[in-house]
């Protein structure tokens, strides 16, 4: 059902029908880290992150999941805020250059920053050795090498060249990703209905 449908069916507002599954996603959300606060990894993880935006072009993000590799369970992820970035026109730069004026620029080192927090609090989960399948993300081989002053684990690298089938030790993280943009359409390619904010 559409929440529309819902909501008529309910003989309520559509305001009411959001509110309630907005508040429904948020305690989903805490139950999952409660539940799963003590639960020990034991299987190897594949990370990578899935970009989009929030609001506007403006504000690309990276949606990072810690996913296993033979469970398909996301064990982790967080949202990093980017700056935009690639090819523009001379009107959209200077729209960029006013809203970092306005706001200020994210941090370069974001998703480094972040995939290293992730990192710890996965590795904290273990009682030995971890293996971590990522690509060949520069911002993930730092993360990881600079953890491994503290923490006994092992990472490999996949080629982002390499087929994307079920041999691919990426492949629960591809279809994570799949999922994702199959199932919420903030998500979708070339969406109309992109998020209003990170938040959402």
């Amino acid at each position: 059902w559409t929440k529309m449908a819902i909501a008529e069916f309910l003989g309520h507002s559509l305001d009411t029908v959001l509110r309630r599954t907005r508040k429904l996603a948020e305690q989903s959300l805490l139950q999952q880290a409660f539940r799963t606060k003590s639960l020990q990894l034991e299987e190897a993880i594949a990370f990578d992150g899935l970009e989009n935006f929030a609001h506007s072009q403006f504000d690309p993000n990276n949606l990072n999941h810690a996913v296993g590799k033979k469970s398909y369970f996301i064990h982790d992820f967080n949202l990093s805020a980017l700056n935009r970035k690639g090819k523009m026109s001379q009107a959209q730069k200077n729209k960029n250059l006013i809203l970092e004026k306005k706001f200020g620029k994210y941090p370069t080192n974001a998703i480094e920053v972040d995939s290293e927090r992730l990192f710890r609090r996965l590795l904290i989960r273990t009682n030995g050795n971890l293996t971590f399948h990522t690509d060949m993300h520069p911002a993930y081989k730092r993360a990881l090498q600079r953890l491994r002053k503290n923490f006994n684990f092992q990472y490999k690298l996949t080629s982002s060249k390499a087929a994307r089938n079920f041999r691919n030790d990426l492949f629960p993280i591809n279809h994570t990703d799949l999922l994702t943009r199959q199932k919420a359409t903030a998500y979708k390619r070339e969406t109309v209905s992109f998020a209003k904010h990170t938040i959402a």
